[in-house]
């Protein structure tokens, strides 16, 4: 009888069986795109996140010019900005730039969450607000002192 042999080296978890928290997260792909629904650009980013018993998952997100307090979050969360630091820099000039092949590696703080699809009314886990946070607040991520990915 024939046989399928399948690697699965490479399967990652799925973002459905993580619980509602804060994870640490790896861009592990950025984009520069076009919305569907706007015709605005926009940056799609590709997240690698973990946990300790549940693996790794990636999922994604996106970064409209048409939202700027989400771009906001992940840009200060980018950069380890504090909101001292973000009202600093943003005194100088308010607009911010995004290379999107300079966030590949970029290391932060994911907040997930359970939302509902505007198109199915379905329930999904994503990103949520307050969206991103710097690495300086791992404080935020509680695995009961299970050894951090990053």
């Amino acid at each position: 009888m024939a046989s399928l042999t399948i690697d699965l080296s490479n399967a990652g978890g799925s973002i459905r069986d993580f619980p509602v928290g804060v994870y640490e997260a790896e861009v592990i792909k950025a984009e520069l795109e076009v919305s569907k629904n706007t015709g605005n650009p926009m940056i799609t980013v590709e997240l690698e996140i973990h946990h300790p018993t549940m693996g790794s998952t990636t999922l994604r997100d996106w970064l409209p010019m048409s939202f700027p307090s989400k771009v906001k979050t992940f840009w200060m969360a980018a950069n380890n900005f504090s909101a001292q630091d973000a009202a600093e820099a943003l005194s100088k000039s308010s607009e911010v730039e995004l290379d999107p092949t300079e966030l590949v590696g970029v290391q932060l703080l994911v907040q997930i969450g359970e939302r509902e699809s505007t198109n199915d009314g379905k329930t999904y886990k994503g990103v949520v607000p307050p969206f991103y946070y710097p690495l300086s607040r791992a404080d935020l991520v509680n695995w009961d002192n299970e050894e951090r990915p990053f």
